[in-house]
């Protein structure tokens, strides 16, 4: 038997019969029913115990609810995103996202046998499981709906601080037609230049480097890209990972530290540098950053074939869980590296050159 139960604002299905645990490997595929209905068996498990906390965002014009049971996680997904908050909650909502933690509200797991690296996309592209590294730490959804459980706050993986909910968000957006790319992203005078390289290449550096010299920030790791009409590229965070020849030129105090090969904080630039912050921008560079030699700043055209080869593989290795379909992901990069100008820039010992590069780049 089905009842509808009335929480808050949200309404959500609650099942008086068992549900079975669901067996997770690489042959056998989920059945996105049973998940659904073991994830929001255990949303209202946990919403029995505590309040429901509602905010509202609107994300590349699609409006997002995010649920949370409690108040403990509120700041840890929301700080990288919050550049997004509107307080029209009015409109109906896209995609609604439901939250919660075990520990605080004192209730069990959800009920899934999770291998510690499990992920699955249904060949359609209709729904999506992962548990991200972590056996603590679980997201899913379809195109209407995600969940984000996680076992303790301690169990909150650090790297999402700067990204939180990524692969959800960055899948349901492709199917709006919105590319996830791995890129920084800056703005002068109306106009966006992609920051490409791989991990150390200057991205974050380069990106703080602009916005303290006043540009419209806009990433300095994530963004997305819609190709539709005019190349825009679109904010997704806020947020900026810095070592600590970085963090000297924020004021923010950072959120929490990442520890994996390179020490970064984890900045969030959102209320701070709010009018430097901007949502989006036609794109009019593609950049290659490369840490130069000399003590000046230097740039080079370069082929569209050249700017592929580093963004393509780049964004599948660090976003392949959210790219949703790989071959219309890669066809939409070709395009974007065809249609927009392509540099080299070689960055120099002189700090201060640098946005005066990126600044010649936009305005030439």
């Amino acid at each position: 038997m089905m009842l509808m139960k009335k929480v808050g604002q949200i309404v959500l299905n609650e099942t008086h019969t068992p549900t079975r645990k669901i067996p997770l490997n690489k042959n056998d595929y989920p059945i996105w029913s049973d998940v659904e209905k073991v994830m929001l068996s255990s949303f209202n498990q946990a919403i029995k115990k505590t309040n429901l906390y509602v905010r509202y965002l609107r994300i590349c014009g699609k409006n997002v609810k995010f649920c949370f049971v409690g108040n403990r996680l509120i700041e840890v997904v929301t700080s990288a995103l919050n550049h997004h908050l509107v307080l029209d909650q009015e409109n109906s909502a896209d995609f609604t996202i439901y939250i919660w933690d075990s520990y605080s509200t004192k209730t069990a797991k959800p009920e899934l046998k999770l291998t510690r690296r499990t992920r699955f996309i249904d060949p359609e592209q209709k729904w999506r499981i992962a548990a991200e590294g972590l056996p603590n730490y679980l997201t899913a959804s379809d195109r209407k709906q995600g969940f984000l459980w996680v076992n303790s706050l301690s169990d909150y993986p650090l790297d999402r601080y700067a990204t939180p909910l990524r692969s959800t968000l960055l899948w349901w957006l492709a199917g709006y037609g919105f590319h996830g790319l791995h890129a920084g992203a800056v703005g002068y005078q109306g106009k966006a230049a992609l920051l490409i390289g791989n991990g150390g290449a200057g991205k974050s550096t380069t990106s703080l480097l602009c916005l303290q010299a006043g540009f419209d920030y806009l990433s300095d790791d994530i963004v997305l890209f819609d190709s539709q009409g005019q190349h825009k590229v679109h904010s997704l965070y806020n947020s900026a990972k810095v070592n600590a020849l970085g963090a000297q030129y924020l004021s923010t105090q950072p959120v929490a530290m990442e520890t994996s090969d390179r020490l970064r904080a984890v900045h969030c630039l959102y209320p701070s540098y709010q009018q430097y912050l901007s949502l989006s921008l036609p794109i009019h560079a593609l950049i290659l950053l490369n840490i130069g030699e000399n003590d000046h700043t230097e740039f080079k055209p370069i082929t569209p074939a050249t700017a592929f080869t580093v963004l393509a593989p780049s964004t599948h290795r660090v976003l392949s869980i959210a790219i949703g379909n790989l071959s219309l992901s890669l066809s939409a990069i070709a395009e974007l590296t065809r249609t927009v100008p392509c540099y080299q820039v070689n960055l120099g010992k002189n700090l201060d050159s640098i946005p005066v590069v990126i600044r010649s780049i936009l305005e030439g």
